[in-house]
């Protein structure tokens, strides 16, 4: 994704060489976690917190998120 509002220059998550399965990340570091698979409603989520709108449910994304 690419936007103003989210930190750049950063790969979140990877892809397992030896599975070809992707893995996720820590939302509030950033840092691989190979044990948490991300879905559409996270990134949803992510992009929802750049726009500043909450719903019920969305979860935090401090990694994401450009500070100001």
């Amino acid at each position: 994704m690419i936007s103003p509002m989210l930190n750049g220059n950063k790969v979140f998550g990877g892809i397992d060489p030896d599975t070809s399965l992707t893995y996720g990340f820590s939302p509030e570091t950033g840092e691989v976690d190979k044990t948490k698979n991300m879905k559409e409603k996270d990134m949803y989520g992510a992009i929802c917190q750049a726009l500043g709108l909450n719903y019920p449910g969305r979860a935090y994304y401090k990694s994401m998120i450009r500070k100001a």
